[in-house]
């Protein structure tokens, strides 16, 4: 965790390079996806692909706001996905209310590049500073294994971005140990 935190996504992106950078990359590869995330609106996640074989994908958060919805507004087809995502917060979110999600694509991507030799990791970063990391075939595992995934959208044309969850708290802080020892257990 940061102490100052991050004025917006550019700045968490050179934080981030910079950690690259410690780390004693030589090279860094920088991908930028396009994801839908609604009302029009699109987020820019970045991959960088290092020449260790190891590939970040880096996501930042305005907010650490509830991403959840309000269960009285939930719609039967979608209260059994409510259902899932609040009882893996109760039981896995150490405390915290917060879920990190990858669109379908860019996870589909990222497990590819592990397919192909990387080692995928999720880092989340939020506004105030706090940040958050899993290696990516365990966040699959656990939205898979748990069903925070969304199966249905009541627009079709939405389906192609389909969100995969976890609780922000079940992954790893930061710097609470290296990012390449043990990664979190479900």
């Amino acid at each position: 965790m940061t102490n100052e935190g991050f004025a917006g996504s550019r700045e968490a992106e050179e934080w981030f390079r910079e950690e690259l950078r410690k780390r004693r990359y030589q090279r860094i590869e920088e991908t930028t996806f396009r994801e839908y995330v609604k009302g029009g609106r699109y987020a820019y996640p970045k991959i960088y692909k290092c020449d260790n074989r190891d590939a970040y994908m880096l996501t930042f958060w305005r907010s650490r706001d509830d991403m959840l919805w309000d269960s009285s507004c939930v719609t039967d087809e979608f209260r059994a996905l409510d259902q899932r995502l609040k009882l893996t917060l109760s039981i896995f979110g150490r405390g915290m209310v917060q879920m990190t999600q990858c669109k379908e694509s860019t996870l589909l991507h990222l497990l590819e590049l592990e397919a192909n030799g990387f080692t995928s990791f999720m880092v989340t970063v939020y506004s105030n500073g706090s940040i958050y990391w899993s290696r990516v075939r365990e966040f699959y595992e656990f939205a898979t294994r748990y069903g925070t995934y969304q199966e249905v959208f009541k627009n079709a044309e939405l389906a192609v971005g389909l969100p995969y969850r976890v609780p922000t708290g079940w992954m790893i802080p930061w710097e609470a140990r290296s990012i390449r020892s043990a990664a979190p257990s479900i």
